[in-house]
């Protein structure tokens, strides 16, 4: 059964803070920041694909998984469809590594980051 797992990140439990999104010329390595009473920086490396919706128009199937905690703002899919989608289309690439799905569930926006764990 697919379904979400909690992040553990120092801001997991803010719900719907600001998330944006900042990176270089190329997808491989960008920062997210979450901004709530503090702001975190997020570093992601060896990034593959990355998905930001409005968080009052975002259609994704994730807010139809079960969760194993609710009310959090940061989790990983480990059995979502997308990143099981890219594992397989980059097997060669990725050689014995794993992709990760990354979801930051914020007020402004919502970010999904597959990159290697």
């Amino acid at each position: 059964m697919s379904r979400l797992l909690a992040w553990e990140t120092p801001f997991m439990s803010h719900l719907f803070p600001s998330v944006w999104v900042a990176m270089d010329a190329h997808l491989g390595k960008m920062s997210v920041f979450v901004e709530d009473e503090k702001r975190w920086r997020v570093w992601f490396e060896s990034v593959v694909a990355l998905k930001i919706c409005d968080e009052s128009f975002d259609r994704n199937a994730r807010f139809h998984v079960e969760r194993d905690r609710q009310r959090l703002c940061s989790y990983t899919w480990e059995d979502s469809s997308w990143r099981q989608e890219f594992q397989t289309e980059l097997a060669e690439t990725l050689e014995e590594k794993t992709l990760c799905h990354y979801l930051l569930l914020g007020g402004d926006h919502n970010v999904e980051v597959l990159a290697l764990g």
